[in-house]
């Protein structure tokens, strides 16, 4: 037997919403579970509210987990929706998307992140019988096509190994499986973000998205600048952020305290080592900041988001689509929910930086004039290794 966690907005009893939902299980996947029954390949669907346990979100994510596949539905842009649409696309599992059209209520049919349209299955208004077979018409093709395999996995972490990231020991199976092993343990971390948002009125959580790389930047900059204790950040893009020169200028700033306030007490970094130009960000970055508090990570390995954390009260985490640009952006500002995405950078950079993942952490706090060059050259090193040739002589200290 075949299993399907559905992924949806519940509302509350009696609710519209719950009414909806309700529809939507009794008429498209109970039915689809009897027909599938009687020709001998059953698919046991389930959703949350049917879990008969004591803590809902660690059920909910060995729901997903222990899953063949999962159906979700993107309707309202409901934010444990896209929670749990993360963790499918962070272990790689099928997801048969759904969203009703609805476009003339404030976009709320606008798919609010990088997901192609012709991914989603959108669907008028159920309470047509024919919109309904359509719809289930759709869903049931969807299936076939995962049961028999060819169905794709295709998201924003699956498009980033697709196009040529370099896994380590160039083991591509060896590393999707530590990968995957990785972000499970990650998610146990997150295991009651989603019991937070369940116990807040979703209209008063503090967070939003935010479209483009334009935007995204500049509400970084802006947070950046607010910074009174510690930024975290990561640069997985294989471009460098010195491009960037309004974030740049900024994370001088709050390091050095340049704009007449004390200066962060702690800034980390993790730099994918996927572009052997970025030598110049990290060079950049230890001339600028050396014998402050800077810690930077080294890896090999690459993300299909980006996570920065402002002191503990907001967390950005940006999402590429496959053209390598930030296709929309998560912004949160909701302190107890950033505190726990802290954690998750945390451990992030452990694992990443780690020798045992070829990865590198260097404390810039111990650099300083006596030797400078000596640091300088072994990070030409650990380029010169990734890469194989020396890296191309640019000046390192541009923009300063």
């Amino acid at each position: 037997m075949k299993k399907c966690f559905v992924i949806c907005e519940l509302g509350d009893e009696g609710s519209n919403v719950r009414k909806k939902c309700d529809a939507l299980f009794k008429n498209i996947f109970d039915v689809i579970s009897r027909e599938r029954r009687k020709a001998g390949a059953a698919i046991d669907f389930m959703r949350a509210d049917k879990l008969i346990v004591s803590k809902i979100t660690s059920s909910i994510l060995r729901s997903i987990r222990d899953s063949d596949f999962m159906v979700a539905d993107l309707t309202n842009h409901n934010p444990n929706v896209f929670y749990e649409l993360a963790i499918c696309h962070a272990i790689l599992k099928p997801v048969v998307l759904i969203m009703e059209k609805r476009s003339d209520q404030g976009g709320a049919g606008k798919i609010p992140f990088d997901i192609a349209d012709d991914h989603v299955i959108f669907y008028d208004d159920i309470s047509q019988s024919e919109n309904m077979l359509q719809l289930k018409s759709r869903i049931d093709e969807k299936i076939d096509r995962i049961i028999s395999g060819d169905f794709v996995v295709e998201n924003p972490l699956s498009n980033i190994f697709s196009l040529g990231a370099s896994p380590s020991a160039g083991d591509t199976a060896t590393f999707f499986s530590n990968y995957k092993n990785d972000m499970i343990s990650l998610i146990k971390k997150m295991d009651n973000i989603e019991s937070m948002l369940l116990k807040k009125d979703q209209s008063t959580i503090d967070a939003r998205y935010i479209e483009g790389q334009e935007d995204a930047f500049k509400a970084l900059t802006q947070a950046t600048l607010l910074a009174n204790e510690e930024v975290r950040s990561s640069r997985f893009f294989p471009d460098s952020v010195l491009s960037q020169n309004e974030y740049v200028t900024a994370i001088r700033h709050r390091v050095l305290g340049r704009d007449g306030r004390p200066p962060l007490k702690k800034y980390y970094r993790i730099v994918s080592l996927n572009n052997k130009d970025k030598i110049h960000d990290v060079l950049t970055h230890m001339a600028d900041f050396m014998g402050r508090p800077f810690e930077l990570f080294l890896t090999p390995e690459e993300n299909a988001f980006e996570l920065v954390i402002i002191d503990n009260r907001e967390a950005f985490i940006h999402f590429y689509r496959k053209e390598y640009v930030i296709a929309s952006t998560l912004h949160i500002r909701e302190r107890i929910i950033v505190e726990k995405f802290k954690e998750i950078y945390d451990q992030l950079a452990a694992n990443l930086g780690s020798e045992s993942r070829n990865g590198h952490y260097l404390d810039l706090s111990s650099v300083n004039a006596s030797n400078y060059v000596e640091c300088t050259e072994k990070i030409r090193k650990i380029f010169n290794d990734k890469f194989g040739s020396p890296a191309s002589e640019k000046s390192e200290t541009a923009g300063h």
